[in-house]
Parts: structure tokens; C-alpha cells; sequence
């Protein structure tokens, strides 16, 4: 026990060390609590009925005194290190494998084009039944990822089940140093407009946008580019403004940091000269799209170089970085905030009057107005909003109810293993569509509309009220009329139900980049993104010129 107050008296001493403790009163606070945690601990490992860890104890401690903060901030163990590499770099030990839960198994989403689990042709829908003869019944996903990461050119085997064989298959895979790409896809979607997906910041970032600049510009002139941002989670800063420096003139400003008390106060400009300074541009953002990928489409709308198209992205403005700890561990720690050149922050969540990870999100009255290099009004605390607001169609409840339960990833599984190939062509008939109805007969599927949630409502308070004997034939006209409403639910959603078998049978047979390409035939937010740059006048218009 005397050695864990030393230590915490050490912890203290270190602080003070730091000159943390200008003020007095802050100090008393803090030498008062850590001296009733440091007891507090000697009695709970002296005197508790059972014995437990000090890793344990201490561990809970420091979860509870993270989880008081914004939720980006954590600790970072020893068995992490491989995420943290994962975060800056993009590159982890492995088989190449994207995995995700259903229904309590650990399933395939998708095997990364060029990798071991890709060449030795493990499918997207495959069940992993063991890693290293291990069963992995009851672990998560992290866990199983674990099992699956290790030092490259180590072996692994694995167990999957597949729809379709009769008996489990067996894959030895070869760990490798996995780079997840940055730019999923670059090409031409349309004459003289080019188009970029990035999909996140790490640090490979500005080499891979750069590459595909070059080669879009190889293969003619460009009269229009479209930056895809929607689901990029952010990254690095330092990449984020690497790409912003192929539109802006060199020296532009980005970003600016600043921490508690003006601490850690930096400014980020562009430092190349553009390699498109002038080519019209749209960004396409959601509400997946966060922190790096903010501040680019944040900083192009403040500067008015393009504009942002699609939906209100996440609200992401707080600033982290990793520091070291002992023992191979690190803490991710929020530092500052950003401030893009308009002056205004993007976070959108107040942290500070918060419980447990908790927060408000900053009102509408506490919003200020700022302006861009134009004059046009902007907002703070509310993330990005675009120039050109496009909602996300809302999901059906029939659709929701199949994603739910993944019948159509389970469909493109049953199809996948009675066809090897598909043409070119491939797309979902009405036979195809008739089959899986069937399919979801076989399975038992079934769902509620509002309509039908709405009718049980009303029968009910009609007993409560001692009418369901005098309006029973009235509900019951009803209740045919929404049965019969809800039988046209398969033909009223034939196209985007069709539209989600056919991306998912696809999956099933190429990777990632030829997968997109199909998807892009197909994207609503694309082709209003090309009309747009189709029209000059229009473009101008949005941005104030």
C-alpha cells in the first residue's frame, strides 16, 4: 500500500513540477483529492471480501476520470499500439479483412483488394468460425481483429463457413503490412469532370490526392472536380491541409489551434503552389464526414473555391494529439480547438457542461454569424452546413426492417454460392426481385408500418374507452386498407430495394475501386453535383460572384 501512495505522491510532485499550481486554491483541491483517492484505494485493496488487481482498480479509476471528458479523449494500452499506428499512418499488421457483427457471428464485409484474405479468396459474407483453431463464439469484433493482426509475414489460419458448402473451408493467410488507401477511387465521371473519393487523412493522404490529380489531368483537361468527402471520419491535420493546397494559393489560411488560455496557439496555411487554382469544384459531405475532412470543405466555403454539397456534416472541432506514457501505453488527449479562416469553430457539442461523455449541443440562439472572403453568412457550432443542402432519402420501414435483420446480405450470400460468375451487365430482375420475396416467405420475415403501429394505438384506446364493440367493423375497414396499403410496400420500393440487392451481389465478386464505380452510376448526389458544374452562371451564383 505505502508503495501506491508514493506513487500517487509522485503523480502530485510531477504536476506541481509542470506548474500547474499557480493557484493556491487549485492546489489545495488537488492535494486534498488525490490524498482521499490514495486512501480510499489502500482501504477498498486492504479490506474488500475479495481481492482484486491493482490494474483493475487503477484501470476503473482512470476510465471513470476519462469518461468525465469529451469523448475523445482515452487511454491507450499496450495491446493498442497497433491502432495507434492504424490512426496516423493508415497501416496495421494483416490478412486485408473488413468484419462486422450479425446475429452473433463474426462476418466478412469486405476483403481488401491485393491482400491475403483477398488472393486466397475469402468472399464478403463468410461466417469466421476460428482464428488459430480458437472458436470465436462470444468475442467482438475487436477481439476477433486482434486474433487476425500480428507482426508481417506470420501465418494465420482461419475457419469460415459459407453459404452454399457443405462443410466449413480452411484459409491460411499471410499477415502483411496493410495500407488502407486514402483516395478509394479517382476517375472521369463525366466529360471533363473529374472525380476523388478520400475516405480518410492519414499520412499517405496528399501523395495518393496528388497521384490522382496527375492522372486525371494526364487524361485531358479538367473543366470540374469532385472532391468526395461523405463518410471521412478526418485524420491528420497536417494532410488535410496538404490537400487543400492543390486549390488555394500558396500561403492561404487553413486552420488555426488554440488551448486552454491561449496555449498551444498555431496557425496552418498552405505551403505549395496549387495545382488546380483555378478548376471549378463541388464537395460532396454528410453527416458522417468529421474533423480533417470538415476543415477542408469548411475552408474552401469560407474562401469561397468551391461549393459544398449534400448534407450537414458531423460537428467534430476539437483538437487531439497522443502523448506517451510509461510501459508502452499513451493517452489521445483533446487539446485545442480549430478555427477556420472564417474565424468560426466547427464543434458542435458543447463538452463543457457535460456528465459522462455527455453534452449539449450549442443552441441556435448561442450560434454566431461569421463571413466568407465574399460577404456570404456562415455559422458557427454547427458543423458544415452546405451551400447546396440534399437530404438523404429516408429509409422505408420495410427497408429499415431488411437492414435490421441483413436478409439482403444473407440473399447475396445464397446467390453468390449459386453463381460463380456474373456479367458485366448484372443487374437485379424481376425474377431475381420475385426470388427474394420468396426468400424473406422462407425466412418468416415480417415488420410494422406507422400505419399498422397506429391502428393497434387506436384499437386499444378504444377498449380503454369501451367503443371497440361500436367501431370494430370501422377498424376493421381500416385494417384492410392498411394491410392492402402495406402489400404495395415491395412494388412502392422495388427500385431502392433493387438497388441495395444489386450492391451487395456485387460485392460478392469484385473489389473495392470496380464496386464504386458501379455505386457512382447510381449516386443522385453525384449527378446533381455534375449539373452544377455543368452550369457556370449557377456555380457563380452560390458562391456570391
Amino acid at each position: 500500500m505505502r508503495k501506491w501512495s508514493a506513487a500517487l505522491g509522485i503523480a502530485l510532485a510531477a504536476l506541481l513540477g509542470l506548474g500547474f499550481a499557480r493557484d493556491s486554491d487549485w492546489f489545495f483541491e488537488l492535494r486534498k483529492h488525490f490524498t482521499i483517492f490514495s486512501e480510499l484505494y489502500t482501504e477498498v485493496a486492504t479490506y474488500y471480501v475479495d481481492e482484486v488487481p491493482p490494474s483493475k482498480l487503477i484501470r476503473g479509476a482512470i476510465e471513470g476520470m476519462l469518461e468525465l471528458l469529451d469523448p475523445y479523449t482515452s487511454f491507450i494500452d499496450e495491446t493498442q499500439r497497433e491502432d495507434v499506428e492504424l490512426l496516423t499512418s493508415g497501416r496495421y499488421g494483416g490478412v486485408g479483412l473488413s468484419i462486422g457483427e450479425r446475429e452473433g457471428q463474426i462476418v466478412v464485409l469486405r476483403p481488401l483488394e491485393g491482400y491475403s484474405a483477398f488472393r486466397q479468396g475469402i468472399r464478403a459474407g463468410d461466417v469466421l468460425l476460428e482464428v488459430n483453431g480458437q472458436p470465436l463464439q462470444g468475442l467482438s469484433t475487436a477481439e476477433v481483429s486482434a486474433l487476425l493482426r500480428g507482426e508481417p509475414n506470420t501465418t494465420v489460419s482461419v475457419k469460415v463457413l459459407r453459404e452454399g458448402e457443405p462443410e466449413p473451408l480452411e484459409f491460411v493467410l499471410v499477415r502483411e503490412r496493410v495500407k488502407l488507401r486514402d483516395v478509394a477511387y479517382a476517375g472521369r465521371v463525366a466529360p471533363g469532370i473529374g472525380y476523388v473519393r478520400l475516405e480518410r487523412f492519414s499520412e499517405g493522404a496528399p501523395r495518393e490526392f496528388a497521384e490522382a490529380i496527375a492522372q486525371l489531368r494526364r487524361e485531358g483537361a479538367l473543366e470540374g472536380l469532385i472532391l468526395d468527402l461523405r463518410g471521412n471520419p478526418g485524420g491528420l491535420l497536417e494532410a488535410a491541409v496538404a490537400v487543400l493546397g492543390h486549390f488555394l494559393p500558396r500561403g492561404s489560411p487553413v486552420v488555426t489551434m488554440r488551448g486552454r488560455r491561449g496555449a498551444l496557439e498555431r496557425e496552418y496555411r498552405t505551403t505549395d503552389p496549387p495545382t488546380l487554382p483555378d478548376v471549378p469544384l463541388v464537395v460532396l459531405v454528410d453527416r458522417e464526414s468529421a474533423s480533417a475532412s470538415e476543415i477542408v470543405a469548411g475552408t474552401i466555403q469560407d474562401l469561397d473555391r468551391g461549393v459544398i454539397m449534400g448534407e450537414r456534416t458531423f460537428g467534430k472541432g476539437l483538437v487531439q494529439i497522443i502523448r506517451p506514457l510509461s510501459y508502452n501505453t499513451s493517452v489521445k488527449i483533446t487539446t485545442a480547438r480549430y478555427y477556420i479562416p472564417s474565424g468560426r469553430s466547427i464543434q458542435a457539442i458543447d463538452y463543457a457542461a457535460h456528465t459522462r461523455n455527455g453534452g449539449r449541443l450549442i443552441p441556435d440562439s448561442l450560434r454566431r454569424p461569421f463571413r466568407t472572403r465574399t460577404g456570404r453568412v456562415v455559422y458557427d457550432g454547427v458543423g458544415i452546413e452546405p451551400d447546396v443542402p440534399v437530404a438523404r432519402r429516408a429509409m422505408s420501414p420495410l427497408e429499415e426492417a431488411l437492414a435490421r435483420r441483413m436478409l439482403i446480405f444473407e440473399f447475396a450470400n445464397r446467390f453468390a454460392a449459386r453463381h460463380r460468375t456474373i456479367p458485366d451487365t448484372f443487374s437485379v430482375s424481376d425474377a431475381l426481385y420475385a426470388e427474394f420475396q420468396a426468400f424473406l416467405r422462407e425466412r418468416g420475415f415480417s415488420y410494422e408500418t406507422p400505419l399498422e403501429r397506429g391502428l393497434r394505438e387506436l384499437e386499444q384506446r378504444a377498449q380503454e374507452q369501451g367503443l371497440l364493440e361500436a367501431l370494430r367493423s370501422e377498424l376493421e375497414a381500416l385494417g384492410r386498407a392498411v394491410a392492402a396499403e402495406k402489400a404495395r410496400d415491395f412494388l412502392r420500393y422495388a427500385p431502392q430495394i433493387k438497388r441495395e440487392l444489386r450492391r451487395e451481389i456485387l460485392a460478392r465478386y469484385y473489389g473495392t475501386s470496380r464496386l464504386i464505380a458501379l455505386e457512382l452510376e447510381e449516386d443522385e448526389l453525384l449527378r446533381r453535383a455534375i449539373a452544377l458544374l455543368r452550369s457556370p452562371e449557377q456555380y457563380r451564383r452560390i458562391l456570391g460572384g
